[in-house]
């Protein structure tokens, strides 16, 4: 008898669509069209207009981030421990 290949569900908490990386590279392309002045404004309005959904996209993103973390860094109280600021050099 043939095994039969069983299928995890998807996980519920994954989201379809670019992941952090793929959008941040994706606005930084778009930035540099538009800092080469060589598009049309109809042109340049659409690609200012991808960027901002891009950005978005990792506003997003990161979001979801910060709250998976904070959950794993709750008390049994449910009062964020261990929280540390993150200092940018």
């Amino acid at each position: 008898m043939a095994e039969e290949e069983v299928q995890e569900p998807a996980r519920q908490d994954e989201e379809e669509g670019p992941g952090y990386e793929e959008s941040f590279a994706r606005v930084e392309e778009l930035v540099k069209e538009l800092e080469s002045g060589e598009l049309s404004l109809k042109a340049s309005i659409q690609k200012y207009e991808e960027a901002v959904k891009s950005m978005n996209r990792c506003y997003q993103l990161l979001d979801e981030a910060q709250k998976k973390i904070e959950l794993l860094v709750k008390d049994s109280e449910g009062i964020v421990t261990g929280r540390q600021d993150f200092k940018t050099e």
